[in-house]
């Protein structure tokens, strides 16, 4: 199976993971095409992580370091079309990217692989675990196969995360993230194999950036109670 890997140029710590999980599990893709950096001017979030993994390198140091072809180039530019038509790649992965374009998606024979940090469709969108505490939801990991809309199409696998009564939040994000690469080689195997998913049918929920209103305090009230309450929930927000 040949795998492409959308990335970004830049020290991303989502890329610099996902690339030594597939690479120290014997997958090794045919190439990485790099996406630039490009200010957004997004929202920023108060609350920060001190996110449990080694300093990030450039994507093309490790690249180079394991002989990966490496193409820099905006994910969704006529070059990356042609570069992806010249590699003939059977799927994608996403270990870095904004909105991938129906024309990229178009390229692969089986698809591009996106893992999202929640359930799907009903926490989809941005600052996924906070608003799983606002909602009394579980906290999940969703691998898919990207469409058009965000965070929707073909649901491959679904992991639970589970929730500690010491966690702080910053557990919880690192344990999604520790997840996310389970779930990503998971899936990559059932994808191996033949596996088709089942399509989403519903549009869910779509989260906003969480600094809007005044919600990042709210969850951090509710949070303690979160914990406490959390073997007793479901997916489902409330």
């Amino acid at each position: 199976m040949r795998i492409l890997v959308f990335a970004y140029d830049f020290p991303h710590i989502k890329t610099n993971r996902g690339l030594d999980n597939l690479i120290s599990n014997g997958i090794k893709p045919v190439a990485v095409i790099a996406q630039p950096y490009k200010n957004l001017n997004l929202p920023k979030n108060r609350i920060k992580f001190d996110i449990n993994y080694k300093n990030p390198e450039d994507t093309k140091i490790i690249c180079n370091k394991n002989n990966l072809t490496y193409f820099k180039s905006d994910h969704n530019s006529n070059e990356s079309i042609e570069f992806i038509n010249k590699i003939k790649p059977d799927v994608g992965i996403i270990l870095g990217a904004r909105i991938i374009s129906d024309e990229i998606i178009k390229q692969f024979n089986r698809g591009i692989i996106n893992i999202h940090h929640g359930f799907i469709p009903e926490n989809r969108g941005l600052n996924t675990m906070q608003w799983a505490i606002l909602r009394n939801q579980k906290q999940a990991v969703t691998s898919h196969m990207i469409d058009k809309n965000i965070d929707m199409g073909e649901i491959l696998e679904v992991f639970e995360v589970p929730v500690n009564l010491n966690d702080e939040l910053v557990d919880i994000y690192n344990r999604i993230s520790e997840y996310e690469q389970k779930i990503l080689l998971s899936s990559l195997k059932k994808i191996k194999e033949g596996y088709k998913g089942s399509f989403i049918s519903s549009k869910g929920n779509y989260n906003d950036n969480l600094t809007l209103n005044d919600l990042e305090n709210k969850m951090i009230e509710k949070f303690e109670d979160y914990k406490k309450q959390y073997p007793n929930l479901n997916r489902y927000p409330r």
